[in-house]
């Protein structure tokens, strides 16, 4: 679990020099808590001149004292030199501007000696909660593609997470000068399920400062009963029909399953969606969330592929049906009453579902 609570980006905006020109062309030296950043730069006398450059970025557990120094020497035949700092208390609430004025008197001049100009550093500081958030900016069927990413923030792999995922947030980056569509990117640990313990990373759209939230509210456990009605015989093979009642919703929905295959009567845990499952792709012109399917945990078979889904195939899965209501309706109440469920103490899980035999 990551301790870090918070991050800290301090930027240098711009450079204010008023005053005498003494010069053009000046080294600069900027140290923050000990980490220390040189730079030449070439400033127009009284003018401001921007330089918007990040200067510090840290990750703190707990509020902490911060000492910007800034050392400033003329460059010419005869340099001359000034210094400053600035002392802030770094905290989750710290932000703004904040103004650090050096003065630099001209002394190896022949003819203007005495001559004082003022170099005005304005640094802003932002800071960005971090630890355990909730990923709540998806694509319109739930999804949103990352990439994994290694300790050393080396990218590897794609990786699909659903609506919902619980995360534990340790670094954000922005460029605001990126020509993409994108600003920058948050990384985070996966907190649950099929990733669960890798680390990633997305990309933030320029239009959104995040895709987490924080003090996300997850609801209760959900409860699922499957009631076996009757059995079938078709041209496709032998199934069980039944009922699908989810607790907190009134419409009862019509569900079937492989017979040879099906659940044996029990309760049985329901995971978050683990990815988009291609099964899924005929019914996305009657319901966007239909690659989203729910495992549902078989002990007698820890590797079974058992869902609870949206479809009219079956190998053994709970998958629900409705040939007298709206598809899209039934599924998407279901997802939208079921995803951001979570079951206490057992990450990724959502709830439970309960298979009933009522077939005399």
């Amino acid at each position: 679990m990551n301790e870090f609570k918070f991050q800290t980006d301090i930027t240098l905006k711009s450079i204010h020099y008023t005053g005498k020109t003494i010069g053009r062309e000046f080294a600069i030296e900027i140290t923050i808590n000990g980490e220390t950043k040189l730079f030449n730069k070439r400033l127009v006398p009284n003018s401001v001149n921007i330089v918007d450059d990040l200067i510090y970025r840290k990750s703190f557990k707990s509020p902490v004292k911060c000492n910007i120094l800034v050392n400033v020497l003329e460059k010419d035949s005869n340099p001359d030199e000034g210094s400053a700092n600035l002392s802030l208390n770094l905290s989750q609430n710290t932000k703004g501007k904040f103004p650090v004025d050096v003065s630099i008197i001209e002394n190896g001049s022949a003819n203007n000696n005495g001559n004082e100009c003022k170099l005005r550093f304005i640094f802003e500081v932002s800071t960005i909660e971090l630890g355990r958030k909730t990923l709540v900016e998806v694509d319109e069927k739930g999804w949103i593609k990352g990439r994994l990413v290694n300790n050393d923030g080396i990218e590897g792999k794609e990786v699909t997470l659903h609506y919902g995922t619980l995360v534990d947030h340790y670094r954000s980056e922005y460029d605001k000068n990126s020509g993409s569509q994108y600003s920058g990117k948050e990384y985070f640990k996966i907190l649950e399920g099929k990733n669960k313990g890798d680390k990633a990373r997305l990309l933030i759209p320029k239009d959104k400062k995040t895709r987490l939230k924080s003090n996300f509210k997850y609801k209760a456990p959900c409860s699922v009963g499957y009631t076996y009605k009757e059995v079938i015989k078709n041209k496709n093979g032998t199934f069980v029909i039944g009922n699908v009642k989810v607790k907190g919703i009134s419409t009862v929905f019509k569900a079937f399953s492989l017979y040879d295959d099906c659940l044996p009567v029990g309760e049985y845990y329901l995971e978050v969606p683990d990815e988009p499952h291609p099964g899924g792709a005929n019914y996305e012109k009657i319901c966007l969330l239909s690659k989203s399917w729910f495992r549902i945990i078989f002990p007698a078979k820890p590797k079974s592929a058992y869902y609870f889904h949206l479809g009219t195939a079956s190998n053994g899965c709970i998958t629900v049906y409705t040939p007298d209501v709206n598809p899209a309706d039934t599924w998407t109440k279901i997802y939208n009453h079921i995803v951001t469920c979570r079951l206490e103490g057992k990450l990724g899980i959502i709830g439970k579902v309960k298979v009933i035999n009522e077939i005399k």
